[in-house]
């Protein structure tokens, strides 16, 4: 052993250990680069409904209210 270290040989991972959590990690880093572009979508499509809704509210008066409950209805 070097004289830096004082780490016992038993506790080192082995090797198909580490790999294994190499693996892992690296499904982790694709799994939150999904749910990134998930979340981006869903706020992209909130975003849009909001908008949506402002045309709808700022239109109603020329347009007529039964055209507007009309496209509301489409809404969730």
């Amino acid at each position: 052993m070097q004289a830096g270290r004082t780490r016992c040989a038993l506790g080192r991972r082995s090797p198909l250990a580490h790999a294994r959590r190499h693996r892992r990690d690296a499904a982790r880093v694709q799994l939150r680069a999904a749910w990134r572009a998930l979340d981006c979508a869903l706020l992209a499509a909130m975003a849009a409904a909001v908008a949506l809704g402002a045309l709808l509210c700022a239109s109603a008066s020329r347009v007529g209210f039964a055209q507007v409950s009309r496209v509301a209805g489409w809404l969730p």
